[in-house]
C-alpha cells in the first residue's frame, strides 16, 4: 500500500513487481516527503503546563529535539504564543494537553499545582492510556503528585536547574514503579537537548537541587578565585558579604 501512495507522488508509473524507476530522484524525493509525514503522525505529544522561565528551557528544549510535537498552556495566554512562535509549538489548554499528550509537565508555582491537577484529574480519569506526568514542582513528592491527580499515574520527578536554556542543564529524576522503560527512555531523548539528566532517589531530590541550583554560583565563585590576589582581596570578600556567608 505504502509502495502505491509513493508511487504516485513521484508520478513513476510502476508496480510492486517493477522496479526499473525505484531510486529515482522524484522518487526518493516523494518517498522522504511521506516518510516525513508519517513520521510527524507518529511523534509523541508532549505537554507543557506552565511556561514560565523553566517550563519555558524544558519545552525549548525538547522542542529542539525533533523527537516531539509540543503544547504549551499558560495562566497568561499571550505568554504561551510568544514561546509557541519562538519554538515551533501549539498553544493549547490544560484540559487539551490533559486529554491528548503522552507526557505532561507540571510547570507551574507550587501554591497552584493542587488547583491544576484537581482542575485536569477529569479528563485525565477518562483516558484510555494513562500518560507521564511529570512534575518540576517544588515540594509535593511522586505520591502526593497521583493522590492529587486522581490516579495511579506513571510520574517522572524533576529538579531541573536554568543552564537547561542553554543547553548545559544538570537535570536529576526519578520515577515512579509504574513508569515503564519506554516512557523513561523517551523522557531522556526528548530531553537530552536540555542538558545531562541523572537518575536520583526521590529522597535525595532536596540534596541533589541545592547543588545543582548553587553550582554555577560556585562556579563563578572560582573562576573569580583564579584572577590575581590583588583583585581577590577587593572582590571575594564583597561576594561572600553578599551571599551572607
Amino acid at each position: 500500500m505504502t509502495g502505491a501512495v509513493l508511487d504516485k507522488a513521484a508520478r513513476v508509473d510502476i508496480s510492486f513487481t517493477d522496479n526499473k524507476n525505484r531510486g529515482g530522484a522524484r522518487y526518493r524525493a516523494a518517498l522522504g516527503l511521506l516518510m516525513g509525514v508519517e513520521r510527524t503522525r507518529q511523534m509523541m505529544k508532549i505537554g507543557f503546563i506552565g511556561t514560565g522561565n523553566m517550563g519555558g528551557a524544558l519545552a525549548s528544549a525538547a522542542a529542539r529535539s525533533g523527537e516531539v510535537e509540543v503544547l504549551l498552556a499558560n495562566r497568561t495566554k499571550a505568554k504561551a504564543e510568544t514561546l509557541a512562535e519562538r519554538i515551533g509549538a501549539v498553544v493549547s489548554s490544560n484540559e487539551i494537553i490533559a486529554r491528548e499528550a503522552d507526557h505532561i509537565f507540571l510547570g507551574v508555582k507550587p501554591q497552584m499545582i493542587v488547583d491544576v491537577l484537581k482542575g485536569i484529574a477529569p479528563a485525565l480519569k477518562e483516558r484510555k492510556s494513562a500518560p507521564v506526568l511529570i512534575s518540576m514542582v517544588t515540594g509535593p513528592d511522586i505520591a502526593r503528585i497521583q493522590e492529587l491527580a486522581g490516579g495511579d499515574y506513571p510520574v517522572i520527578r524533576i529538579m531541573p536547574n536554568m543552564p537547561a536554556a542553554v543547553g548545559e542543564g544538570v537535570i536529576f529524576y526519578a520515577c515512579s514503579g509504574n513508569c515503564g522503560k519506554a516512557q523513561q527512555e523517551a523522557f531522556l531523548r526528548y530531553m537530552a537537548p536540555a542538558g545531562k539528566l541523572f537518575p536520583l532517589a526521590e529522597e535525595l531530590h532536596a540534596a541533589g537541587s541545592a547543588v545543582a541550583g548553587c553550582g554555577p554560583a560556585f562556579a563563578a565563585i572560582f573562576t573569580i578565585h583564579s584572577k590575581s590576589k590583588s583583585e581577590n582581596d577587593v572582590m571575594i570578600p564583597s561576594i561572600f558579604s553578599s551571599l551572607h556567608i
